[in-house]
C-alpha cells in the first residue's frame, strides 16, 4: 500500500509503498445512499448531515430530505457519523489497508480501473459545487469500479 517514493501521487505520509496482509474482509458494494442514511436517522435519532461550515452546501433541509436525493451518496458526515451509522447497519469502517484492497484489487494501480488517467466514464470529478446536481447516483460508473466489484471508490 501507499505510494512509490518517485510517484507524483500522494503525500509525504503514504511513502514509501509496503507491503501489508490483509485478511479477509466485507466491504459493501456501493457507497451509503441518503435514502439508507434517512433509515438510520428516523430509527437513531442521529443528527442529520449538515455542511459544517457553509449551510447552503447541506442538501438535508434541517430533518428533512429532499425525495429527489434519495439514490444520491450521502455527504457532509464526519468519521463520528460514519462510526455510528456502521454500528447501526451492523458493520464497521475499512481500515486504510482495506479500504486500498478494496478499490485496487490485487493489482498495484493508481486507480481502481488501472493506470490511465480518470475521465467522465470512471467517475465524477472536477466539479464547482452546483448543490445536488453535483452529484450522481451511487454506483452508475460501471467503467470506474474496483477489480473486486466496489463502486465509486
Amino acid at each position: 500500500m501507499g505510494v512509490p517514493l518517485a510517484a507524483r501521487d500522494g503525500g509525504i505520509d503514504e511513502r514509501p509503498n509496503h507491503t501489508v496482509y490483509v485478511d479477509a474482509f466485507y466491504i459493501d458494494k456501493y457507497e451509503v445512499t441518503n435514502g439508507r442514511y434517512l433509515q438510520f436517522v428516523t430509527e437513531t435519532g442521529h443528527r442529520t448531515p449538515q455542511h459544517p461550515t457553509d449551510p447552503g452546501k447541506s442538501l438535508w433541509k434541517g430533518n428533512m430530505m429532499p425525495e429527489s436525493i434519495t439514490n444520491l451518496p450521502v455527504i457532509n458526515v464526519d468519521w463520528y457519523d460514519a462510526e455510528a451509522y456502521c454500528q447501526w447497519a451492523g458493520r464497521r469502517l475499512p481500515t486504510e489497508a482495506e479500504w486500498e484492497k478494496a478499490a485496487k484489487g490485487p493489482n498495484d494501480w493508481r486507480f481502481p480501473w488501472g493506470d490511465v488517467e480518470p475521465t467522465n466514464e470512471h467517475l465524477n470529478f472536477n466539479q464547482v459545487w452546483r448543490g445536488e446536481a453535483t452529484l450522481v447516483q451511487v454506483g452508475i460508473y460501471e467503467k470506474g469500479k474496483s477489480p473486486y466489484g466496489v463502486y465509486d471508490v
